[in-house]
């Protein structure tokens, strides 16, 4: 499943996006999906509680043995922050979603994009 994002991930406006994460995130376990994908190529800028966010998500995932990768565009700066913090690897990121299904461990994230893209 892939969930597109735009706009900030900052404090002050994660109660809204969170939330539809996490609705999409368990409606999507509960059909099988096995692995979210969080494109966040138009999302403009990214703090530290947007970061904080993204791990929170990613143990949610987890918790629902399913695995997580993100898409953020090398130098953007929600990637720079990302990169900051130290969560580039944590968080699984991708350049594209094209780099995604280039990655050696595809196979099973293939199928999902293919078949379950939100907006």
């Amino acid at each position: 499943m892939v969930i597109s994002m735009s706009g900030d991930l900052a404090a002050g406006a994660l109660e809204e996006a969170e939330a539809y994460i996490m609705h999409d995130l368990i409606a999507s376990c509960r059909d099988g999906t096995t692995h979210l994908v969080l494109d966040l190529t138009d999302v403009a800028s990214l703090d530290a509680a947007g970061a904080n966010l993204l791990t929170r998500v990613r143990f949610a995932v987890q918790s629902q043995r399913a695995t997580m990768s993100a898409v953020v565009p090398q130098g953007a700066r929600p990637y720079r922050t990302l990169e900051q913090l130290g969560l580039i690897s944590h968080l699984g990121v991708f350049s594209s979603l094209e780099a995604i299904t280039l990655a050696p461990s595809a196979s099973p994230i293939l199928e999902t994009i293919a078949t379950e893209t939100v907006v």
